[in-house]
């Protein structure tokens, strides 16, 4: 519920890319599914992705936002930068909730 917590923060977000290890080994891209710009940062810091990890190379969901889609093409973006050859290692990510309440992280690397 909004005012129930520090909406500067996402716990879930930080939860789910503990429990996929993203802090194991460094990440080369991300694919963030952040509808509204400030989501973006809250994300990184959740996350942990560093300045030199390549953020949204494709656009993100600022750029296009078809509703119960944005999110799943995420994922898709990011294993193209892997099958590619433009990134090792990628996280993707999704959300559903107007305050990032329920979010989805993957760890996605190539052989």
């Amino acid at each position: 519920m909004l005012g129930l917590r520090d909406l500067s923060d996402s716990p879930s977000t930080r939860a789910a890319g503990e429990k996929v290890s993203i802090g194991v080994a460094p990440v080369d891209v991300a694919e963030l599914h952040a509808p509204f710009s400030h989501q973006e940062l809250i994300l990184r810091d959740a996350l942990g992705l560093g300045g030199d990890v390549d953020i949204n190379p494709s656009g993100g969901a600022l750029c296009a936002n078809p509703i119960m889609a944005a999110g799943l093409i995420r994922f898709g973006e990011a294993a193209q930068r892997i099958i590619d050859g433009r990134a090792n290692r990628a996280v993707a990510h999704a959300t559903s909730g107007a305050c990032l309440q329920q979010n989805i992280v993957t760890v996605l690397e190539g052989e």
